[in-house]
This record gives structure tokens, C-alpha cells and sequence, in this order.
């Protein structure tokens, strides 16, 4: 099922393929992830809807706790942390009170309140796997500050200091820091969630472990920087450098240089080279998205062969979750397809 807004009403409601399987009620629908997709229904509430169309109240969820639902704070569910990792909890604020509160709630429905200290003042709390990353506000404009905490054994694994961390499905993730005055200025670091230990050095830039290789970048942001793939020993895993590179995902990264866009394999050989000038990551099912103009936006949905299987796209995203599917938009209209690019509406 997938959330969709019906025209004449402006609710959101739930969709198949023979119509609509959860009638329009609900200023707003997210899209089912873990068993449940988050709603938010039209007297200002929040809750879980199930595939059979029950509606579970966060508040009786919560023990009883008021969630909070504004511009700044809203409950997105299980599909609302990093999209690329598997979901095990959906991160909720509450209010008891003047009392402030995040918390999570597993796949079967069992709250957990977040009471170390480091939760107390959180601006944003996002969960991955047995983690989570607690966002502070820096005190300078908009910037925030992060650090991770471990759920299994609930201590602060990274202390609150740190720019960004990019988690990953594997145990080598990604953490940045700012250097020196200017925030855009940052270095980039390996960690281990396992051992809970960094890899030696730092680089300009890197992307987490996937498929079992990291990608960094030495040098500036120019001509004279390069970027490239390492081990767990931080070691190049094979002799090729580019201008930029992406993550690796079901064997393929995205690479460019010189003008030229295409995927390698994961020993370093390119497999496509493809007339676009930017490459995502493909899914479980082969499909990437591709873009041929980066002002203009002409964009291709294409499989492994590099063959587009829909053109001339205006806009296009891919939605994980349980019913994974593409939300395009191609002569100014929306559309939704599924992973064998048949449209549901």
C-alpha cells in the first residue's frame, strides 16, 4: 500500500492496486516500513496504521505521554531515520507536562524512554540499528553538533562534539568534524561501532563502509584533489582514482572523472560508462536513477545494462519501506511506480 493524497479532499489515504485500501482520512500519510506507516489525523494526533487499517494512538503507545507535533518536532514512524538502513525503532518526542522527552518505539510496539542526560536537551534524535545520534544545537545559527549513543549498553559512545556521522549497515561508519573557524571546513574520520575505536588518519571527505570498501578523497576540492576506494585497512582496494565518487551498493558505485560518468565493480572495473552527469545508487532490484542535465533535470530510471527503462523524468526519488517504489513527476504530473516500473497511479 502507498500513501497518496486524494484530489478532491486533500486528505491522505492508502492506496493498491485496486483502488483505495485506506480511504482518504488523514492530514497527512507516510509510507509503510517495519509493519506500520506513520498518520496524522485531522484533530492534530498522531499514530500507526496497520496494513488491515488499524489506527494505534501514539499517546496509548506512549503510556499515555502527549506527543509532540509541530513545525520543528513531527513523528514520521519507522521510515523516518536513515532511509538505507533497516529499521528497528521510530524515534518520538513527548511532553509530560513542561517535561520534555525522546523515546522509541520497537516493531512490536513497546516504548522505550531515552533517559540519559544527553537526551535532555536534543534538538533532533535519529536511530540506527542499535544506535542512535543525538543532535545538539552548536550555539552558532543553524549548525548543529552530534554525537552517538549505544542502546545496547546505553552509554555515549561519541561524545557531543562531532559535525555529522554517517551511518552504515556495515560496522565502519563515517564521522566528521569541523577544523578551524569556518564550518565548512571539516575532516572526516573512520569509526568502528563494533570495537567502538577510530582507523587511524583522517581524510577531506569519506563515505562509510559498503560492500565492504570506503570511499575518501585526498586534496582540496579542485582539480588536484582525488578520490578513492579503501579496505578495512584503509588501503587503496585497487589501483583507480576520480574526480568524485559514490557508495557502493549491490556491487556498483557510481564514478566520474574527467567529464566521463559511470559504475565500477567492487575489484575497480568500470562496467558502465553512461551519458549522464550524475549516477545514484541502485536497488535490490537493479534500478538507478540518472540524471543527463543538472540544471535542466532530464532524468532516466535504468537497469544494470545501463538501458533506460523510464525517460524524459522531470523529478524521481526511490522510497524504501515495504511497498518500495519510485515518486516521479514527468510533464509537470506525479506519478507512482513500483520496483518492476508498473504505475500504481
Amino acid at each position: 500500500m502507498y500513501p497518496r493524497q486524494d484530489d478532491r479532499t486533500g486528505f491522505y489515504g492508502f492506496w493498491d492496486r485496486d483502488g483505495w485500501a485506506v480511504h482518504p482520512q488523514f492530514g497527512y500519510a507516510h509510507r509503510f516500513v517495519s509493519g506500520y506507516a506513520a498518520v496524522d489525523l485531522v484533530d492534530g494526533r498522531s499514530g500507526l496504521i496497520r496494513s488491515d487499517g488499524r489506527i494505534l494512538l501514539l499517546d496509548e503507545i506512549c503510556g499515555g505521554k502527549a506527543p509532540i507535533q509541530d513545525e520543528h518536532c513531527s513523528f514520521t514512524g519507522f521510515g523516518g531515520g536513515y532511509q538505507s538502513l533497516s529499521p528497528r525503532y521510530a524515534v518520538v518526542r513527548t511532553k509530560n507536562g513542561a517535561q520534555h522527552k525522546w523515546g522509541l518505539i520497537d516493531s512490536q510496539l513497546n516504548y522505550r524512554p531515552l533517559t540519559h542526560n544527553a537526551f535532555t536537551t536534543a534538538a533532533a534524535v535519529k536511530a540506527c540499528t542499535e544506535h542512535v545520534v543525538i543532535f545538539h544545537a552548536s550555539g552558532r545559527g543553524s549548525e548543529s553538533v552530534c554525537g552517538l549513543f549505544n542502546l545496547k549498553d546505553g552509554r555515549l559512545d561519541l561524545p557531543i562534539e562531532f559535525s555529522c556521522i554517517y551511518p552504515s549497515n556495515e560496522q565502519i561508519w563515517v564521522v566528521s568534524r569541523t577544523v578551524g573557524e569556518s564550518p565548512a571546513s571539516q575532516q572526516y574520520y573512520f569509526y568502528d561501532v563494533s570495537k567502538r575505536e577510530f582507523l587511524p588518519g583522517s581524510f577531506s571527505f569519506a563515505l562509510p563502509f559498503s560492500c565492504g570498501l570506503g570511499a575518501v578523497r585526498a586534496g582540496e576540492w579542485n582539480s588536484s584533489g582525488r578520490s578513492y576506494f579503501v579496505d578495512k585497512d584503509l588501503r587503496p582496494a585497487f589501483n583507480a582514482e576520480f574526480d568524485e565518487v559514490g557508495p557502493f551498493s549491490y556491487d556498483l558505485a557510481a564514478v566520474y572523472n574527467n567529464g566521463d560518468a559511470g559504475y565500477i565493480d567492487t575489484t575497480g572495473e568500470m562496467r558502465l560508462l553512461l551519458p549522464y552527469v550524475d549516477l545514484q545508487a541502485f536497488n535490490e532490484l537493479g534500478l538507478a536513477i540518472a540524471n543527463r542535465d543538472s540544471e535542466e533535470w532530464d532524468i532516466d530510471i535504468i537497469d544494470r545494462e545501463g538501458q533506460p527503462r523510464l525517460s524524459e523524468l522531470e523529478t524521481a526519488v526511490f522510497w524504501e519501506g515495504d511497498f518500495p517504489y519510485f515518486e516521479i513527476t514527468k510533464y509537470g504530473e506525479e506519478h507512482l511506480y513500483d520496483l518492476n516500473l508498473l504505475e500504481l497511479f
